[in-house]
């Protein structure tokens, strides 16, 4: 009989967990879909994670305007942390105090189709000692 591999057990609930990633959205990009004047400075999306709320706040002209605050499960893998948002507004993996991936669905639901997306900040903290 040929040994099977065990499944592996599921993902570990991980709390204590301080995480912030960002993305540069250009001026047009915001301009077009009327939420910033078209001349200035370009704009940020930024999500910030603590235990289990997220929120996510565009950052536009030196003011900080809070977009959602939702609940956000951390599962833990490994030395992984694994954070998402039930609907799907934000899926991020983070390790040893970095982002390792991050994707996040709001920019589309904000009527941004265009424009320069890019995280700026792979990672402004990650603090978890579990990790």
């Amino acid at each position: 009989m040929t040994p099977v591999a065990a499944p592996s057990a599921p993902a570990a609930a991980v709390t204590g967990i301080t995480v912030e990633a960002s993305w540069l959205v250009s001026r047009a990009a915001l301009a077009r879909a009327g939420h910033a004047r078209p001349s200035g400075p370009d704009g940020v999306l930024r999500w910030r994670i603590t235990n289990e709320v997220a929120v996510a706040e565009l950052c536009i002209d030196g003011s900080v305007r809070e977009l959602a605050r939702l609940d956000a499960a951390i599962n833990r893998d490994a030395d992984l942390a694994h954070v998402t948002t039930a609907q799907g507004e934000l899926a991020l993996t983070a390790a040893d105090e970095r982002v390792l991936y991050a994707r996040t669905s709001l920019l589309t639901m904000l009527g941004i189709p265009g424009g320069r997306y890019e995280r700026i900040h792979p990672v402004t903290s990650i603090h978890n000692p579990a990790l």
